[in-house]
């Protein structure tokens, strides 16, 4: 497991690791096309949000494959890489996936898993 040993200056950023045990790289629209429960979850818990029309299942798309922290995000098979998911980089996939990767488990025919390695406002982290 790789671990980030520096202080992560955002103040409200989570950071995982996250592993493709899938046969071909991947990327961030990959994992969230395969495990569309986190984008679901997220809005049944902050149902706010289902009144605002850019938060789609398809913008979170967009999101994840143009932004520019996440758009060259890739998963190499069976290697975890670490990834900071931030909910105040203006980023829609930032906002959705920092809180959906912390409180989800994969779906069951996904090929990634993920685990929360540090969160700023826990302060905690996991070795």
């Amino acid at each position: 497991m790789k671990i980030r040993y520096g202080f992560i200056s955002n103040s409200s950023s989570t950071s995982f690791v996250i592993t493709n045990f899938g046969t071909e790289t991947k990327t961030l629209v990959d994992l969230v096309k395969e495990n569309p429960h986190l984008f679901d979850d997220f809005i049944y818990t902050y149902d706010w949000y289902k009144q605002d029309e850019r938060y789609s299942f398809d913008n979170l798309i967009i999101s994840a494959s143009n932004d520019y922290e996440y758009k060259n995000m890739v998963f190499p098979c069976n290697k975890g890489v670490e990834c900071i998911m931030s909910d105040e980089d203006g980023s829609l996939a930032g906002h959705i996936l920092r809180y959906s990767l912390r409180n989800n488990n994969p779906d069951a025919h996904s090929t990634f898993v993920w685990v929360k390695v540090f969160d700023t406002q826990e302060r905690t982290r996991r070795y």
